[in-house]
């Protein structure tokens, strides 16, 4: 889970940030969202947080979906991510172009995401045509 990808992380030598881009289904209880969030505080030096990827049916279904990065945020701030670190993004593709903007030479950045269909193949695209140097994680 995601204690293993931060350990791992953890190891590397990374000459720039380490920049994390992920989102937490609203079908998640609220403690495991805050779990994430504990997690990853203080291991990356930027995160962008954003909706997980969801069909209208399930946001209709789950008016939770919505809150899910404020409360991603604010349990990182609970953990010492100052909130200048932090990024809401309204999707996934907004999300990438923030962290593809953020990163430089020597950065690392990580994207958590679960996208289906014709997305996926946007963001795997998008990815490939910014950077060689992206470790992707799905």
């Amino acid at each position: 889970g995601i204690e293993s990808l931060v350990e791992f992380i953890a190891q590397l030598s990374v000459r720039g940030k380490k920049i994390i881009n992920f989102g937490v289904s609203g079908r998640q209880s609220d403690e495991d969202i805050q779990k994430f969030a504990k997690v990853t505080a203080k291991n990356f030096d930027l995160y962008i947080l954003r909706n997980y990827h969801m069909d209208m049916d399930m946001i209709l279904k789950n008016p939770k979906h919505e809150d899910v990065p404020e409360m991603l945020k604010m349990e990182l701030m609970r953990n010492g991510v100052l909130e200048k670190q932090i990024i809401v993004s309204p999707n996934v593709m907004k999300s990438l172009d923030q962290g593809l903007e953020s990163a430089k030479e020597g950065d690392l950045l990580i994207v958590l995401t679960r996208v289906a269909g014709t997305d996926k193949f946007k963001v795997v695209k998008k990815l490939k045509e910014a950077a060689a140097d992206l470790l992707i994680v799905h």
